[in-house]
């Protein structure tokens, strides 16, 4: 009577197919997490057109309506004042630089001095926001008034932040036109300061 004979046979992954699996697995890693970090800057991103829009338009209604010098109510009366920029003015809260850095939003006070610039833009923040607002006529200070048509540097808006939490802050910039009939335009977009993220 034979005795049967059994043989055992060792499963597994061979080297190759190891070395295999981890070069597939860099490929789509070196695909998604690009991908992934420029949806993340999109969505980000969103936050700044929704409320750089806001604030322009605020503007441009600002600079084409008629301001009263205090007590004057009579249409074409001396205290009349029309194409006028609103007063500077920006987002600020405590700690924002280590907010950015850290991907923290907050709901952003303004200043009591700064308060009437954003009445004047209808800019309320009823959400936390993430990055930084400022918006000023290229002399920073009070309301200007008298602004004259074809203006190139009439106002702007900027937007500031760091995206990626890599402490390189940067932004940029709706730069503010009057057109040839004295009424605001967006005339020009462009980044500025450090950022190659934006």
């Amino acid at each position: 009577m034979g005795v049967a004979s059994t043989s055992t046979k060792n499963t597994g992954f061979t080297l190759v197919e190891l070395m295999i699996t981890v070069g597939i697995v860099g490929i789509l890693a070196s695909v998604a997490i690009p991908t992934f970090k420029g949806f993340v800057r999109k969505t980000k991103w969103s936050e700044a057109t929704t409320i750089m829009k806001t604030i322009t338009t605020g503007a441009i209604a600002y600079y084409q309506a008629e301001h009263w010098a205090q007590g004057m109510v009579t249409s074409g009366g001396t205290g009349s004042r029309s194409h006028c920029t609103p007063s500077s003015a920006y987002t600020y809260t405590p700690g924002a630089a280590a907010n950015w850095k850290q991907h923290k939003k907050y709901i952003p006070t303004p200043h009591p001095m700064y308060r009437a610039a954003f009445d004047a833009v209808n800019f309320r923040v009823a959400d936390p926001i993430l990055l930084q607002y400022v918006f000023s006529s290229y002399v920073w200070g009070a309301s200007v008034c008298g602004h004259p048509a074809n203006k190139n540097n009439l106002y702007y808006v900027d937007v500031r932040g760091d995206l990626d939490g890599d402490g390189a802050f940067g932004g940029g910039r709706w730069r503010m036109c009057s057109n040839s009939k004295n009424e605001m335009y967006r005339c020009s977009w462009r980044k500025h300061w450090d950022l190659d993220e934006w």
